[in-house]
């Protein structure tokens, strides 16, 4: 009896796409929750290669998250981007200065707040799609 040939076919790039997508999601909601969980209230997603980050407060009391981007590390393009996808009233202004981009969500948002960050890495800091984040939770 012979060998049997196999043969072994690499995963196409839109399916590799798609797992990464899954895993980033799920790492996302994850995350979310076991910051709620432990009752901690800041959690930070950095993209190693880009340093570009969306930062989280988590209010306990009232089961909010408050998504945060700072003006400081934004272009302008990846501004106007990115008020695009949270809207026009999300800034955050400390003494009559514009120091942030930020939106209120609930704890049951969690698919929202996830597609919003995803939203975020992709369309306005135009990351690859296979691009990876590590978190800072505190």
């Amino acid at each position: 009896m012979g060998e049997i040939p196999v043969t072994i076919t690499p995963p196409s790039p839109r399916l590799v796409q798609k797992k990464s997508f899954e895993d980033r999601v799920e790492k996302f909601k994850t995350s979310f929750l076991n910051v709620i969980e432990s009752k901690k209230e800041f959690l930070i997603f950095v993209n190693p290669q880009s340093r570009k980050f969306i930062q989280f407060v988590f209010d306990h009391e009232a089961e909010n998250i408050f998504l945060n981007i700072p003006l400081q590390g934004l272009s302008e393009k990846e501004y106007l981007q990115c008020k695009k996808i949270l809207g026009e009233h999300a800034v955050d202004v400390i003494l009559g200065h514009t120091m942030a981009l930020q939106e209120e969500y609930s704890f049951n948002q969690m698919d929202l707040v996830t597609e919003t960050v995803e939203n975020i890495f992709l369309d306005v800091f135009h990351l690859p799609h296979g691009y990876s984040v590590n978190l800072e939770v505190f």
